[in-house]
């Protein structure tokens, strides 16, 4: 299994995924780059931006259900 179908599994499994669980969880530094090609191959992945308590801006990644993609996702509470 590639380290794409890992996050993708991810998404569809919690919802959603950030840099620093994708670094944790599977090792890459390049999640950007994971998440533009799952949306190349049609999937569904919204980018919700945070501000951290320090000031430093974060992307989460939010994974979106609609007919073509059977997996939960994350409440807007969550994010």
């Amino acid at each position: 299994m590639t380290i794409q179908d890992k996050i993708l599994r991810h998404l569809k499994g919690t919802g959603t995924i950030t840099a620093q669980e994708a670094m944790v969880e599977y090792g890459t530094l390049r999640l950007s780059a994971y998440i533009y090609n799952l949306r190349k191959e049609g999937h569904s992945i919204k980018t919700k931006k945070k501000q951290l308590y320090n000031g430093k801006n974060i992307a989460k990644y939010v994974f979106i259900k609609d007919e073509t993609n059977e997996a939960s996702t994350a409440s807007e509470e969550e994010l």
